[in-house]
């Protein structure tokens, strides 16, 4: 194996930790249909589960703290938007940002969860008051949805901190562009609030 395969190695298991954080905030109740039959293997996989997560409100954000059932130390944070719409309130967006695990301390990476039928080769853009873009690429589709991700560069993060609206962009098989927008009315708040770093995600009890 090459140095080049490793770095891109190593930059896809980075990009699949930091994507359990918007995956496992989408899946904390179908989590629970997914138990094992026997009782022992039950209270192993129930010590692997997220407890229920903490949510505060600050304006048009929120932030969700989680962590994994007897594990202190595996709490993960990260501010949020969820966007549903029409009268069965369906999600159209969720986009959340937060810190890395496992990288640079103060590393933050903003993530966007959007409908199955999405159109995964166009990304995702955001715009900040029609003057700052952020691009973004697809990881992976779920039952929850597609989800995306960018890290952000210090400049990006100051322009959401002290910005007023933003925009979010993605494509649609069958509608083609959406467009999203959102006030950041409480995100500088929401942020802040958020801790530092954020742990690797605990190994599984039980299991390879």
């Amino acid at each position: 194996m090459t140095r080049a395969d490793l770095e891109t190695d190593g930059k896809e298991r980075g990009a699949m930790r930091r994507a359990e954080t918007g995956y496992m905030a989408l899946l904390l109740a179908a989590a629970l249909l997914w138990l094992p039959a026997s009782a022992q293997a039950a209270e192993q996989a129930i010590e692997t589960l997220p407890e229920k997560p903490v949510i505060k409100q600050f304006g048009n954000w929120n932030t969700r703290c989680e962590q994994y059932a007897g594990k202190p130390d595996s709490k993960r944070c990260h501010a949020f938007v969820d966007v549903r719409v029409g009268d069965r309130k369906e999600r159209i967006l969720y986009l959340g940002l937060g810190y890395m695990p496992d990288e640079k301390p103060g590393t933050v990476f903003i993530f966007a969860v959007t409908p199955l039928g999405t159109m995964l080769p166009n990304g995702f853009r955001m715009r900040i008051d029609e003057k700052t873009s952020i691009d973004g690429h697809y990881l992976f589709c779920a039952p929850t949805g597609c989800q995306a991700e960018v890290t952000l560069t210090p400049a990006q993060l100051a322009a959401l901190r002290e910005g007023n609206e933003l925009e979010v962009v993605f494509h649609l098989v069958e509608q083609g562009e959406v467009k999203v927008p959102m006030k950041l009315d409480g995100f500088k708040k929401a942020f802040d609030s958020l801790p530092k770093s954020a742990p690797a995600r605990p190994g599984v009890k039980g299991g390879s």
